[in-house]
């Protein structure tokens, strides 16, 4: 038997709303910037593909535009990622931190995201 709800602390909460809230938590962290060229974001890429046993867990999710969200597929991010001519490492590194650092570094090295706007490199 199936439930479209869940507990949140005591509170019950439809499964909707929490699904909405975890995206939205993703989307904020990168201030709904594209992880990969800083376009604005419109979808959640799973960092290490579904198809290659990816969970949908806020450390392998990252905001991504549609087109680098599609061209990338279920390739590995950074062959894919390097083979950009607009590849940076400090957006590498940015996305390395967030999927090997778990939600805290996340946190830490967005909010650098956030004080610069956009990182501008010049690799």
């Amino acid at each position: 038997m199936a439930f479209d709800h869940q507990i949140d602390g005591t509170e019950l909460r439809p499964k909707r709303s929490s699904k909405h809230r975890f995206r939205a938590s993703v989307f904020e962290a990168w201030g709904s910037r594209c992880a990969y060229c800083t376009a604005p974001a419109d979808t959640l890429d799973h960092v290490l593909a579904r198809l290659r046993g990816g969970l949908t867990v806020r450390a392998n999710l990252v905001p991504a535009c549609r087109r680098c969200n599609g061209a990338k597929g279920s390739s590995d991010w950074r062959e894919w990622f390097e083979g950009q001519d607009w590849h940076c490492s400090d957006r590498a590194a940015r996305i390395n931190g967030w999927i090997g650092g778990g939600l805290e570094f996340g946190e830490r090295i967005l909010a650098a995201v956030a004080a610069d706007d956009a990182i501008s490199c010049h690799d």
